[in-house]
């Protein structure tokens, strides 16, 4: 469908084109804050880019009252 509209419209085109450049070198030009506030039963993890990561995670016991 994109392919479509850029083959009968040069500006949407063009605008595709940056867009994929921009898309694939993985730059979005931001900041990124993160906070984590109120209870959490875990580790919690934050970040951008993982890959080739293994969580070993094993299940903590349940509280019996």
């Amino acid at each position: 469908m994109l392919e479509v509209r850029a083959s009968m419209d040069a500006e949407f085109r063009t605008l595709l084109a940056n867009w994929w450049d921009l898309a694939r070198s993985g730059d979005t030009g931001g900041t990124v804050h993160n906070h984590v506030e109120g209870s959490q039963s875990g580790p919690v993890v934050l970040g951008r880019d993982f890959s080739n990561i293994t969580f070993n995670i094993h299940p903590t016991a349940t509280p019996t009252d």
